[in-house]
């Protein structure tokens, strides 16, 4: 009979041996909420503050929820697999990578019961209510939304669409000045709408895409991390 040094050296093994799974290269080229400092994803992504639950959670474990809880993590589709050992390997990497607080005692009891404490489940749970397909749909029409006001507000008003047309169809050369105003009012509900559109395309809805200058909380970036992980 194994004694728990053994025991404890074989779940290590399997750790190391499971953690070359993770292959980044084939991971979903956008994310939710990739960290991008050092500080808490509450600062870098302000409206996750808008949960209390998030918003009470320490930094590191709030990482580590991303980890396991956010669509498009480098842990997540395996926490969600069915398969135990793929479960508890992406634990282990979460805590490895958020550098999660906590004694290792009381980790490997709550690995042991199958189970986290009741403020990190909440917080899980919370980011498995982000959509990452919805949320890119959102950027890219924000960001058509501004091409489209580009388009408006670069027209020509000294050009001949501005113009009067008579009843025959045929283009007067003088000014349309309902045309005019209508286009002044358009280019004030534009600007009106600006402040707005300029948070969704800078903040994105949260969506990143990732890239060699995509930075995880202690400014590792993805491509750092694979040759890591490549090392065991």
């Amino acid at each position: 009979m194994k004694d728990d040094f053994e025991f404890e050296e074989d779940r290590s093994q399997m750790f190391r041996k499971e953690e070359k799974k993770f292959d980044l290269d084939n991971m979903n080229p956008y994310s939710m909420f990739l960290p991008k400092s050092r500080t808490a994803l509450t600062q870098d992504y302000p409206e996750l503050k808008d949960y209390p639950e998030l918003k009470a959670l320490r930094g590191d474990k709030l990482l580590f929820c991303w980890y396991l809880g956010c669509e498009g993590s480098p842990a997540y589709e395996y926490y969600t697999s069915d398969s135990k050992s793929e479960k508890v390997t992406a634990i282990h990497f979460a805590k490895k990578h958020s550098k999660w607080r906590i004694a290792d005692y009381e980790f490997e009891n709550f690995l042991n019961m199958e189970t986290l404490p009741a403020d990190i489940v909440r917080g899980i749970e919370i980011f498995n209510t982000f959509k990452l397909g919805v949320r890119i749909r959102m950027k890219l029409m924000a960001e058509k939304m501004l091409e489209n006001f580009e388009k408006v507000v670069y027209v020509d008003v000294n050009g001949p669409d501005f113009n009067l047309i008579d009843k025959d169809g045929n283009n007067t050369g003088e000014r349309d000045y309902g045309k005019v105003k209508q286009y002044s009012d358009t280019c004030i509900n534009i600007r009106n709408k600006m402040n707005d559109l300029l948070q969704q395309v800078e903040h994105g809805f949260g969506v990143t895409e990732k890239s060699e200058e995509s930075r995880l909380e202690e400014g590792q970036s993805f491509i750092d991390l694979k040759h890591e992980l490549n090392k065991h």
